[in-house]
């Protein structure tokens, strides 16, 4: 996984709050920040599982909600892009 992605995530086994929500609060926020661009490819969820060192199910799990939420949109079946509008959200 590019190099790029690790500077996103901050993940803590002792919160609170899932890893699952984690990984997606922290994409919501690079994304509406401008650090993800729009149409900027996304990590797949093998690759993003592996680099976080969580399983991929928590991953696919977060990539679902934010499509559902509309910050990201699927390319095809295994590719995921930050969506071109999400900064009007």
């Amino acid at each position: 996984m590019d190099e790029m992605w690790n500077q996103f995530f901050s993940l803590r086994h002792d919160k609170p709050r899932t890893l699952q929500l984690q990984i997606r609060q922290q994409l919501i926020d690079a994304i509406t920040n401008g650090l993800i661009g729009p149409n900027e490819p996304l990590p797949s969820s093998r690759n993003l599982a592996a680099a976080l060192k969580v399983a991929r199910n928590t991953v696919i799990a977060a990539y679902k909600e934010l499509e559902f939420d509309g910050y990201i949109t699927p390319v095809s079946y295994t590719h995921l892009r930050a969506h071109e509008t999400v900064l009007d959200l």
